[in-house]
Order: structure tokens, then C-alpha cells, then sequence
């Protein structure tokens, strides 16, 4: 006699199972692809601001500058002014001096003062003045921007240094220290100012 052939079938219950399992995997995998979506937004978000205000920060950067160079210009204008009344000794004293005198440095300052560049520094080198300001560019960020300005016969002013700095950083005692995202150091440009 032969035996009855078993017959294999899927029953219901293994297709169900297999459609859960399905089911719960695309569940899964779609809300790891929210949480990512999420996180991309919110890094996105954070991205426009702080290039928003970086921009807004160089952009005043600009704008102190623009009104340095004014300055200068004003002054370079009272100064060729005083010369068509001063004796050609005082002219010459004044054109050949080896260093800046403390008035003009002290008027420079009034004049910064007057137009808003409080937060300007002020730094006496023999014939030149270093000047020094940082702008702030939001996250911890500052814009610090360094120059000379060359009181001789034409004043002029000349970027050394002009670099994003983060201030975020902390050592182990608790001290925060500077490290510079961007830089344009030891500009070989010419001097701000009409020739």
C-alpha cells in the first residue's frame, strides 16, 4: 500500500505574519526618514541664520570702514587746509616727522568718537596708528578686523588682518579660547583712500 502524499500549504497565519513583520519595517524605516528630515530642517534653519549673520556683520564691517576712510579724508582735507596757512618750516616739521604726535592721534579718536567708532582702538607705532575693532557675527562668532593708518602727508589706511573668530571653545580650566574659522591675514592690497 502507499502512503497518502502530504501536501505543503501556506496557511493564513504565515502570510498575516509576514505582512506584520512587512508593516513594522516600513514603519520603522519611515520614521527614521521623519527624525532625519527633522534634524536637516533644523540644521537648515541654523545654517540661514548664522550665514544671515555673518553677512549682516561684514556687510557693518564694511560700513565702519567706509566711515574710516571718510575720516581720514576729512582729515587729510583740514590738514591740507592748515597748510596754506602754516609757515613752510611748520609744513615741512610737520610732513617729516618720525612720529605721531599724541594730538593727532587724540583727534582721530574725537573724530572716531563723533561717528559712532567707539569701539575702535587706537594704537601710536612712530609714524603710523594701528586701529583694531571686532563686529559681532552671531554663535559665538566675531569678525576682528586690524589696519594701519599712515598719517604722512596723504593719510591712508591699510587692512593687515581681517578674520572670523569662534570664541566657543573651552580648555580645562574653564577658559575660553579663540580659534579662527576664516582669514585673510597680511593683505598685500593697497591703502583705503583716494590717491
Amino acid at each position: 500500500m502507499s502512503k497518502p502524499k502530504a501536501e505543503y500549504r501556506v496557511g493564513v497565519g504565515a502570510s498575516s505574519i509576514l505582512m506584520i513583520l512587512v508593516v513594522l519595517a516600513m514603519t520603522a524605516l519611515s520614521l527614521l526618514s521623519f527624525s532625519s528630515a527633522q534634524k536637516a530642517e533644523v540644521m537648515g534653519k541654523r545654517s540661514v541664520t548664522m550665514i544671515t549673520a555673518f553677512y549682516e556683520a561684514a556687510a557693518n564691517v564694511q560700513y565702519k570702514l567706509a566711515v574710516i576712510d571718510g575720516i581720514l579724508m576729512e582729515v587729510e582735507r583740514d590738514w591740507t587746509a592748515g597748510e596754506s596757512s602754516a609757515t613752510d618750516e611748520e609744513a615741512f616739521a610737520r610732513d617729516h616727522s618720525q612720529s605721531v604726535t599724541a594730538s593727532q592721534t587724540q583727534l582721530l579718536l574725537a573724530a572716531f568718537t563723533i561717528h559712532g567708532l567707539d569701539d575702535v582702538s587706537l594704537v601710536e607705532e612712530e609714524e603710523k596708528v594701528q586701529f583694531s575693532f571686532s563686529m559681532d557675527a552671531g554663535y559665538e562668532r566675531v569678525i576682528q578686523v586690524k589696519g594701519i593708518i599712515d598719517l604722512g602727508e596723504n593719510p591712508r589706511c591699510q587692512i593687515t588682518a581681517h578674520e572670523l573668530v569662534s570664541q566657543q571653545a573651552e580648555d580645562n580650566d574653564g577658559g575660553v579660547w579663540e580659534y579662527s574659522l576664516w582669514q585673510a591675514s597680511d593683505l598685500n592690497s593697497e591703502p583705503i583712500g583716494d590717491e
